[in-house]
């Protein structure tokens, strides 16, 4: 969110610099003989801006619920409802209310017996991950 604010204030600043020097008048506060200096620091907060907001936010949880119902073998037959959130450097996925996932890496681990029933080619998570740490991740 800090990159898009600085992308669309780095913008305006460029913007307003530019209309001042090609107007050769005053525009928003900006004279023309301080236009090049506020156009590189327009740029300045829209390079800053792209490089903050394009860094890696962890796990995307869309994909991880992909994941999960990839192992699920009827998922394509029946209709399943999820949440999802993040859990230890995962994704926590809770299928059908009952049925609890953590996706790593791309990897599916159930929490639960339910999920392991819904999904029996998935192995169990890792004993910190439980059901609990897995409900309490997606609320």
């Amino acid at each position: 969110m800090f990159g898009g604010i600085l992308l669309v204030l780095g913008f305006l600043v460029f913007l307003f610099a530019g209309l001042a020097k090609l107007k050769g008048k005053e525009v928003a506060n900006v004279k023309p003989e301080e236009s090049k200096k506020m156009m590189v620091l327009g740029a300045i907060l829209i390079v800053v801006g792209l490089w903050s907001s394009s860094g890696d936010d962890g796990p995307s949880m869309g994909s991880a619920v992909i994941d999960v119902m990839s192992v699920i073998p009827d998922s394509k037959s029946s209709v399943h409802n999820y949440i999802s959130g993040d859990l230890n450097e995962g994704v926590a996925v809770v299928i059908n209310e009952t049925a609890g996932y953590w996706v790593k890496d791309g990897v599916v681990y159930a929490a639960n017996g339910i999920a392991k029933n819904m999904a029996p080619g998935v192995d169990y998570a890792p004993v910190e991950i439980t059901q609990a740490k897995v409900e309490a991740a997606v609320k």
